[in-house]
């Protein structure tokens, strides 16, 4: 099991940066690890915990349901055409956020992807993920990464333009952004 050990140091600094002391979460010991077969349920479970909304942000349509195709993708991973890490509750081993990149074709750059259960949303989860499978993409040698963010999904835009992500076209629906790595 790949442990980071910085990582709650990490979401420590991303905490006191973007929210008042008085509004600080209680600190939950997290830990983060690349997604295996052994997480179908977890993703499923957290899946399951996303209102309408986030679903919605993250996957362009009301899903009521993660297809198989898409517990593969996050499971059978192929590095370094695909990576997915998960942060998880130490305290019960609940899955809170994911992020992924994944190419269509081994020529192709990698898509990235974030999503956090909505309990765990705005306190840094999803931008520690992003930076570090961003990392993880860099140590894989690929040179460009690129998101597709829904254009009203105002908090996945700033996390893209936060993460150093810069908009490279757009249609009546998304914001299509890349990173240079």
């Amino acid at each position: 099991m790949d442990m980071y050990p910085s990582f709650q140091l990490e979401l420590a600094r991303q905490r006191q940066r973007e929210l008042p002391a008085a509004e600080q979460p209680r600190g939950e010991l997290l830990y983060l690890r690349q997604l295996g077969a052994g997480d179908r349920e977890a993703l499923s479970r957290a899946f399951s915990r996303l209102s309408p909304l986030s679903r919605y942000w993250r996957y362009s349509s009301a899903k009521a349901d993660l297809a198989h195709a898409d517990l593969d993708r996050l499971t059978d991973l192929d590095p370094p055409r695909s990576d997915a890490l998960g942060a998880f509750r130490a305290s019960d081993d609940e899955l809170v956020g994911v992020v992924e990149y994944a190419a269509r074709e081994a020529t192709a750059a990698p898509e990235l992807a974030v999503v956090v259960v909505d309990d765990w949303q705005r306190r840094g989860v999803g931008t520690v993920l992003a930076n570090l499978i961003i990392e993880r993409a860099r140590t894989a040698r690929h040179s460009l990464l690129h998101a597709h963010v829904l254009a009203n999904n105002y908090t996945g835009l700033r996390l893209a333009q936060r993460l150093g992500f810069t908009a490279a076209a757009h249609d009546d629906l998304f914001i299509h952004y890349q990173l240079p790595l």
